[in-house]
């Protein structure tokens, strides 16, 4: 895969520097991006696949991230932990509706300190350890139905995950009981909205909790001043209140719609959709050089099969990062028939990456694979 740098008419823009430092900020558009190309080998040491053993058959994956014990991955059915070699260990809690039982999991945390995982249904919060035991459970804060949960130092942080509808406050902060600590008012006054949709605007790049709302132009740092760290260039393209006013208007209009962000030390990842063009987009923001890259598209509902630079395996599609020591990992993954089917084009047959024995190890991991086994996880480790 070429990352690329991303000079679409429809961009993503962004006025996109931490807004603490001296120097001018300067604002990125599209006559500014310069045609160029980035190969993932110049972002990655090395890409990796684990091999999800099929005890527990996963219809799709919704989230995965890393922890001590293996990967905690989340479908339509649970939420289960598969150990480090890709074999499956036990589930976390019981789907159902008994004592205990949760209907699905909306989100999930890890307070990697204790093991304690934190599970969010139905304005519910069951508190779990690692052999899926339940250890507690408590009310959401103000009895709301929160789709985002995130732990940091030692707090629960509890974003408005649906558009902006009734949107009272940014988030909420509570203690590891559910006792509130904090909260942040919202100041975007809106009226009456027809679209509402599914984000997660709240992340963090190792160092900082960050949180964002679409209709305010500022990314800020959650800590005590609430402070903005990066901002939202003022686009012809951005989403308005009017848009979400009017169905008609938000699906015909060529606008950029966020979804979430990941953050690292060096880089920024977006998830986005041009909603008249029904493209999901994936860019990556280097801070260093105050520049953006595209990473991947695809057409809402299907999947990309571009090719990477370092074994001509899949384009890959950061959906969570975690820090261990000094290194940083992004996480994604593929589906077994997915990777198959690329194998066996004649693009990746015909193909001469930049590490060879690496393409072979990938062939040999895919001719070993059943069309309908697990997904295959994909795990990226940053250069420092």
């Amino acid at each position: 895969m070429k990352i690329s740098l991303y000079s679409c008419t429809f961009s993503l823009l962004f006025l996109i520097i931490a807004c603490n430092k001296s120097r001018e900020i300067p604002v990125i558009t599209p006559e500014d991006l310069v045609a160029g190309e980035l190969a993932l080998t110049e972002l990655a040491d090395e890409v990796s696949y684990i091999k999800l053993d099929n005890s527990v058959l996963l219809s799709d994956i919704k989230d995965v991230k890393r922890v001590e014990e293996g990967y905690l991955i989340r479908n339509n059915d649970g939420l289960f932990l598969f150990r480090t070699n890709g074999k499956f260990r036990n589930q976390i809690g019981k789907k159902g509706k008994g004592p205990g039982e949760y209907a699905y999991v909306d989100d999930f945390t890890v307070n990697p300190a204790t093991g304690e995982i934190f599970l969010i249904n139905l304005k519910k919060v069951f508190v779990y350890n690692f052999a899926g035991e339940l250890l507690s459970s408590f009310e959401t804060p103000d009895s709301l139905n929160f789709k985002n949960v995130v732990f940091f130092e030692n707090r629960l942080f509890f974003p408005k995950g649906f558009g902006f509808s009734g949107l009272k406050n940014e988030w909420y902060a509570t203690d590891l009981k559910g006792h509130v600590t904090n909260q942040k008012q919202n100041f975007v006054e809106v009226g009456e909205l027809r679209v509402d949709y599914l984000i997660h605007p709240i992340f963090n790049d190792g160092k900082s909790l960050f949180y964002w709302n679409q209709l305010n132009d500022t990314i800020f740092c959650i800590d005590e001043k609430c402070k903005p760290a990066y901002l939202f260039a003022k686009d012809k393209f951005r989403v308005t209140e009017n848009d979400l006013a009017s169905e008609e208007n938000y699906r015909n209009k060529s606008s950029w719609q966020m979804l979430s962000v990941q953050g690292t030390k060096k880089y920024l990842f977006f998830d986005y959709i041009l909603i008249k063009d029904r493209l999901r987009v994936y860019t990556m923001f280097d801070k260093n050089k105050n520049l953006m890259y595209k990473i991947a598209s695809s057409i809402l509902g299907a999947e990309t099969i571009n090719l990477n630079d370092f074994d001509n395996g899949p384009a890959f599609v950061p959906v969570s990062t975690y820090h261990s020591d000094s290194e940083e990992f992004l996480l994604g993954w593929i589906n077994s028939f997915q990777l198959k089917m690329l194998v066996e084009s004649t693009e990746f047959k015909n193909s001469t990456p930049k590490f060879p024995e690496k393409k072979k190890e990938l062939e040999q991991l895919a001719n070993n694979l059943d069309e309908n086994d697990n997904p295959v996880l994909m795990l990226v480790k940053l250069k420092e």
